[in-house]
């Protein structure tokens, strides 16, 4: 292939242009592959090289021609948030990025940024929606709303990808198998080997992306062996400046270190609102070197001046600076003590980057991109010549082949910090999770929080009544209703009725529980003799039953003392005799005991009376297994208009006791997602707290995942079985927060300053995530809600998805419920494999009139 290079046709092989011989895949014995390998050409000339002599062993100069090879680790994870985790172990952060990079040869940390399209996530969602949504009508009216006022606007807006990686090389095979063992098993953040595949996409996106785009469009799978030969129709053409591939490449050389950022020194690049729709890249290499004795010198110096001002400063009293030369001066001298340290790393240090565009764009877009460069203190200096931009063309490339001059010399730490070049990074999710938001830097952020049973997230969403909460409330309805399109069955409790419009407007049912309410009611009389044991179970609900009924029946003083003597006796009659427990029978022992006054108003509880719907029917609480997958429990209005905030609170707790029951009596045959609108409100009483603990850990075996939705952590932490929650959960998104709420959960969770400061800053709609793994690991990442509306509502054609009808099925039929109220929580190891009869107390149903009780069995 004849290429214009240097004022000539190159017509010698392409390889040696290249930089590399071929590109194959290393097999274990069974025949998978471990990772892929690129051979590098012995020819490839090192114009401007100065590398060490033990990086000349095998990357060869112009007398040496032995191959090389080179494997490719992607670096990716939220361990690379530095920002959020600043102040606590930043500095060993990056001290493992170079720790364990080879002794003997050059190491290449290379960041791509892409414009990116979601038309895979979109794919994906479509597929899943068109099964859950029956009318193809509606179907394709969400759908086009979603592309319309989601997808479209973010890639507008100039939605980006990132890439970040590190090449290693080594002569043989197996040195480079031992190479990238070693960097996996130590490096501070995830590091995957690349398989032969993604390095030809690598490759490809460099020397031809138009081929590439090519072989995506058709579908075309990409080949595990691929060599330069395969780039023959490609039209390659190096100029002074510019390499033409299909779209023509710039390149700029950055002579002196960049200056330093508390979220990375690429973070004001990426994040630049004037790049978002450009693509480039940034390489630095690292190649090891002996100690610098000269910044040695020039750090001392500096060290000396800053001891200067800061005694000046202390003598005028200059307060305003102090601080600010305090932190210099700490810096300094960490930099100092660290070049002097015998035992630490150096390497020289090269910084390459590279802009691509069309060619009618290249020069407009050139100079912008190259003012920000300059703005942001790069002393970046454009290549000029073909040999120049040919040198940078390698340099940059994904082979490890360093061609100019190196004219850094940094301590491992600090290597390490140049070397961090993704600073803002989301959890490697992929398009099939709900696309929540962007990173800082106009990334897709995909998430969906505690994803398997037996996982519990908490929501956080900050002060009521605030804009910030505003926006946080319609992105956990937003994230629960794509849990449900994309198949899952979704159940909740939501007492105020927040989400009712939500649940009909998908064609979900809403339980109302109310007098209008015809299926379903929950009882709040009902007690079983085992759960009154106990004298502080007794104390507890004579108590609590008592405010419930004299805030209901509206008693004065002196009645609320002769129901509290009533219930008393009726508890017992029920411990020590097994006397059935109602509202006629608690009417009848008020009139026999001679409380006239109290008997006429219990009255009202019974069969015939005005609260009759509420205290005279049997429970009945719906049985998500029998419900529509997506099912939510509220109050009524009428029945929020009859209780006051507190016994609306105790109602709708000792209602979660029994429905907690009911989950887990029922045998699921898939996963069910739990939402708990203001959750913290069951940690008020006592026994809705202890069935919370309870069923959370119970939640795998019963197919439960947890979303406890409240407006701070405070109330969590001030509570025995909340705080338990609160440090067992493996996810927590924390919308804004004032700094007196923060201040705890920091100390408890061990938060950095920093987050601590991004939580409460957070503009509305922005998240930071504490996250989790399986294997302890803690991360963080955060996110914002793109602009627009869409997440505060969904675009459904007006009635044609509505609520079922509800079945004319008889209140009163009698019928068999779970009953729960546990007094402690069970210890996890002490969990059967499945739950056993002592677990699940079924209670029989009780049929009355006025004057006679009959207990059917």
């Amino acid at each position: 292939m004849a290429i214009p290079f240097f004022g000539k046709k190159y017509l010698g092989k392409l390889s040696v242009f290249t930089g590399f011989e071929q590109v194959f895949p290393v097999l274990n014995p069974g025949g998978s592959e471990r990772f892929g390998v690129i051979e590098l050409s012995p020819e490839t000339s090192r114009t401007h090289g100065r590398l060490s002599n033990l990086a000349g062993n095998f990357l060869p100069s112009g007398k040496k021609r032995v191959a090389g090879y080179t494997g490719v680790l992607r670096l990716s994870g939220p361990a690379q948030n530095q920002g959020l985790t600043q102040g606590k172990d930043t500095t060993s952060f990056f001290e493992a990025l170079t720790r364990s990079l080879p002794s003997d040869s050059p190491a290449q940390f290379l960041m791509r940024r892409r414009n990116y399209h979601l038309e895979n996530h979109y794919n994906v969602l479509q597929e899943k929606i068109l099964r859950r949504l029956p009318d193809e009508e509606i179907t394709d009216f969400f759908l086009q709303d979603y592309l319309d006022n989601m997808v479209y606007p973010l890639e507008a807006g100039g939605l980006g990808k990132i890439w970040y990686g590190l090449l290693v090389s080594a002569p043989t095979i197996e040195t480079l198998t031992g190479h990238m063992a070693v960097l996996v098993a130590n490096l501070p953040c995830e590091a995957s080997p690349c398989s032969a595949t993604e390095i030809t996409a690598l490759l490809l996106d460099h020397y031809a992306p138009l081929l590439l785009e090519q072989f995506r469009a058709e579908g075309t799978p990409l080949p595990r062996r691929f060599s330069p030969e395969a780039l023959n129709g490609a039209d390659l053409t190096v100029l002074p400046g510019a390499f033409h591939h299909g779209l023509t490449s710039t390149y700029w050389k950055v002579s002196a270190p960049p200056l330093s950022h508390p979220q990375g020194w690429t973070f004001p690049l990426l994040a630049n609102p004037k790049l978002v729709n450009t693509e480039f890249d940034l390489t630095v290499h690292l190649t090891p070197a002996n100690r610098d004795d000269k910044l040695c010198v020039v750090l001392e110096r500096r060290l000396a001046f800053l001891d200067e001002q800061l005694e000046t400063a202390f003598t005028r009293q200059a307060t305003a600076i102090i601080d600010d030369l305090q932190e210099q001066r700490q810096e300094v001298a960490y930099r100092l003590e660290s070049a002097r340290c015998e035992d630490n790393r150096f390497f020289e240090a090269g910084i390459t980057f590279s802009l691509r565009a069309n060619r009618d764009d290249l020069e407009r877009v050139s100079r912008v991109f190259e003012a920000e460069l300059k703005n942001l203190g790069l002393a970046a200096r454009p290549t000029f010549t073909a040999a120049e931009t040919r040198a940078a063309l390698l340099e940059i490339a994904p082979l490890n082949l360093p061609q100019g001059d190196r004219p850094l010399v940094l301590p491992g730490w600090e290597a390490g910090q140049l070397a961090h070049l993704h600073p803002i990074t989301a959890p490697d999710y992929k398009d099939r999770e709900t696309l929540v938001g962007l990173s800082q830097l106009n990334e897709p952020v995909f998430f969906d929080p505690a994803v398997r049973p037996g996982q519990t997230a908490f929501f956080l969403l900050g002060e009521p009544g605030k804009a910030t909460t505003h926006q946080a409330r319609t992105l956990v309805r937003y994230q629960t209703i794509f849990q449900w399109l994309k198949g899952e069955a979704v159940c909740g409790l939501d007492r105020k009725g927040e989400w009712e419009d939500l649940v009909k407007q998908f064609g979900g049912r809403y339980v109302r529980l109310g007098p209008d309410e015809p299926d379903f009611n929950f009882n709040p009389l009902e007690v079983e003799a085992e759960n009154l044991r106990w004298n502080s179970s007794l104390s507890e609900w004579l108590n609590e039953t008592a405010a419930f009924l004299a805030d209901l029946l509206k008693l004065d003083t002196d009645l609320q003392q002769d129901l509290l003597a009533s219930l008393f006796e009726a508890a017992m009659a029920l411990l020590n005799r097994n006397e059935p427990f109602n509202a006629a029978s608690l009417w009848m022992r008020a009139e026999n005991g001679g409380y006239g006054l109290l008997a006429e108003r219990l009255k009202e509880l019974t069969k015939t009376g005005r609260y009759g719907w509420l205290c005279a029917h049997p429970t009945r609480v719906p049985q998500t297994s029998l419900c529509p997958d997506l099912l939510f429990i509220g109050l009524s209005p009428t029945l929020q208009s009859l209780l006051g905030e507190e016994q609306q609170k105790f109602y709708f707790a000792r209602l979660f006791a029994r429905f907690a029951g009911q989950l887990w009596a029922e045998n699921p045959d898939r996963s069910r997602l739990l939402v708990l609108n203001q959750a913290h409100e069951f940690l008020a009483d006592p026994v809705s707290a202890r069935s919370l603990g309870w069923l959370e850990q119970r939640s795998k075996p019963a197919g439960l995942r947890l979303w406890l939705v409240s407006p701070s952590p405070a109330e969590w932490l001030n509570s025995y079985y909340g705080r338990e929650l609160f440090d067992r959960a493996g996810c927590h998104l924390f919308f804004q927060q004032g700094q007196n709420v923060m201040a705890p959960v920091a100390r408890r969770l061990g938060l950095s300053p920093t987050l601590v400061k991004a939580v409460r800053e957070a503009r509305p709609g922005a998240a930071i995530v504490r996250q989790t793994g399986e294997d302890g690991q803690v991360d963080f990442f955060s996110f914002e809600a793109p602009n627009g509306d869409y997440f505060d509502r969904f675009a459904l054609a007006s009635g044609r998805l509505t609520t079922p009808k509800p079945s004319q099925t008889r209140r009163d039929e009698p019928e068999e419920v779970p009953l729960f109220a546990p007094d402690e929580i069970w210890d996890e190891n002490d969990l059967p494999d499945r739950r056993t009869p002592a677990e699940t107390i079924e209670v029989a149903a009780v049929s009355y009139d006025e004057t006679a009780l009959t207990v059917i069995a």
